[in-house]
């Protein structure tokens, strides 16, 4: 038989693991979510253990449901979320639960990295704004917060380093979850040490920096018993989803854009030139360049849990637990019911879906607000608006990119969960006016890493994969009228946002009181 490539993201929500073939045919997937802790609002915590139950759960799941045995895989990769500190110590135990990346607690923390930053002068280094969403203002956080347990930190890794290294014992991330904890030179792809100084920590802290095809290491004996697969398979250092989505979706020719519609929905768009400028950064967007493919640059920007907002919907007016609204299909088929019985527009009503700050444009203290509340709307309208207000803020950032970077987009190809809804995309394609394809293989981020792990297996160039395309499954078209409907209604909503701004700054005490 073929061999197999064993990929799992670990994302917000949830832990899927896919199986593939050495062509990159999805063979069989399987998932298990896992629960955030939220103490305070704007805090997000999860426990690394859990990850790890998910993580054998949907590895044994997969197998099962192939009916292939684990000596068939030939290697593993992890892709997932980036930015939360796991913090280990000298036996490889988690010494606090993971602040991960929608946590917004350490913003003040932020604010203090920004002012050292501008005072070494490395803004261009970093490469994006220091925020509180990033691996940086946490670890400064829990050293302020947490001095004993952060003297007996180990390694520094990210979420799916966790996993690698529960799987080989070895501490290695790559350079693309690198860059996104805000301690990474963009420029010369090593740690920065001024920033590990001010934090507190030595560089052997932070785990080895590797590409993301680069054979971390082997399933160790006592992991093959723990998790049913093979001793000594292949694991590889693996990358963090916004590293492995180009891959993926196809993303590889200058223009080339995507739009990704999961917890935090955003877009990425290839460009053949380093674009770097203040306006940008302060913007909160992220350019990094394409692992092994020069000459070619990610500009990104992301908003923050707006695609969270469906499932505080769900739990609030379904009354449905954590679990209950990962593993039941229905409900979201439900609420996409409810808000296709309601006009475009909402009749007036409009949702700014900051449930956690903002992150592009840059906003840490923006809260979720519906504007235009009245007697006569239902939970249906509020359904409407979360769609359309989730359109309506990617439309903005997308605008501000063209205007900034003079680029015009033409389409984009869409993924993620919220790709599943024709509701959410046919919104999307009216409030664009540009046509939204999806892809034919929706679990992009897996995808994108089986591709380099295929390159692996088969002894070629990593650039070879870029070559690989995702095949269009579908492509909706933008509706004349309501293009023009919902560039009326997008005027009000940028207003809206206007003028808000002012007012997320002086209600932001509320959050400590």
């Amino acid at each position: 038989m073929d061999s197999l490539i064993l990929i799992t993201d670990l994302g917000t929500t949830l832990c899927k693991s896919v199986l593939f073939n050495v062509d990159c045919g999805r063979i069989a997937k399987a998932s298990c979510s896992y629960r955030t802790e939220r103490p305070r609002p704007l805090w997000a915590e999860q426990d690394p253990e859990s990850w790890w139950e998910a993580f054998r759960s949907t590895v044994r799941t997969v197998l099962r449901s192939s009916g292939r045995s684990a000596n068939d895989v030939a290697i593993i990769g992890t892709v997932g979320m980036g930015h939360g500190p796991v913090l280990v110590d000298v036996t490889g135990k988690p010494i606090l639960p993971c602040l991960i990346w929608p946590d917004l607690r350490a913003m003040k923390q932020a604010a203090v990295l920004r002012s050292k930053v501008r005072e070494l002068g490395i803004e261009k280094s970093v490469g994006s704004v220091m925020q509180g969403w990033y691996t940086a203002a946490k670890l400064l956080w829990i050293n302020e917060n947490y001095p004993d347990k952060f003297k007996r930190v180990h390694k520094v890794l990210l979420p799916k380093d966790y996993i690698q290294f529960k799987l080989t014992g070895k501490f290695v991330t790559d350079h693309t979850d690198a860059a996104g904890t805000q301690l990474y030179d963009m420029n010369s792809h090593k740690w920065i040490m001024e920033l590990l100084e001010f934090l507190g920590l030595s560089p052997d802290k932070l785990p080895d920096l590797c590409s993301m095809n680069e054979i971390a290491g082997e399933v160790s004996a006592s992991t093959a018993e723990e998790t049913g697969l093979a001793a000594g398979t292949k694991v590889m250092v693996g990358a963090t989803d916004w590293g492995t989505f180009p891959v993926g979706v196809g993303a590889l020719n200058p223009g080339d854009s995507f739009i990704y519609l999961g917890t935090s929905p955003g877009f990425g768009l290839c460009l053949d030139r380093e674009v770097r400028s203040d306006a940008l950064i302060e913007m909160g967007l992220i350019l990094q360049p394409y692992d092994s493919l020069p000459g070619r640059w990610l500009l990104g920007g992301a908003l923050s849990v707006a695609g969270s907002s469906f499932t505080w919907y769900i739990e609030q007016f379904e009354r449905a637990t954590d679990r209950e609204v990962t593993q039941d299909q229905r409900l979201f088929e439900k609420l996409e019911i409810e808000a296709s019985h309601v006009k475009p527009g909402s009749e007036g009503l409009f949702f700014l879906p900051h449930l956690m700050g903002e992150r592009c444009p840059e906003n840490p203290n923006a809260r979720a607000v519906l504007y235009g509340l009245s007697v006569g709307h239902t939970r249906a309208h509020i359904a409407r608006s979360m769609y359309e207000g989730i359109a309506f803020s990617l439309r903005r950032i997308i605008d501000l990119v063209e205007e900034r970077v003079g680029v015009e987009f033409k389409t984009f190809r869409a993924f993620g969960g919220g790709s599943k809804s024709k509701l959410m995309t046919q919104i999307l394609a009216d409030v664009l006016g540009k046509p939204i394809l999806l892809p034919a293989e929706e679990e992009v981020g897996a995808l994108g890493l089986a591709l380099v792990a295929a390159s692996i297996l088969k002894h070629s160039r990593l650039e070879a994969v870029y070559e690989r395309t995702n095949e269009t499954a579908e492509e909706i078209e933008p509706q004349n009228e309501l293009v023009r409907t919902y560039g009326r209604l997008y005027s009000l909503f940028r207003r809206i946002e206007e003028d808000m701004a002012p007012v997320y700054g002086r209600t932001a005490v509320l959050d400590s009181l």
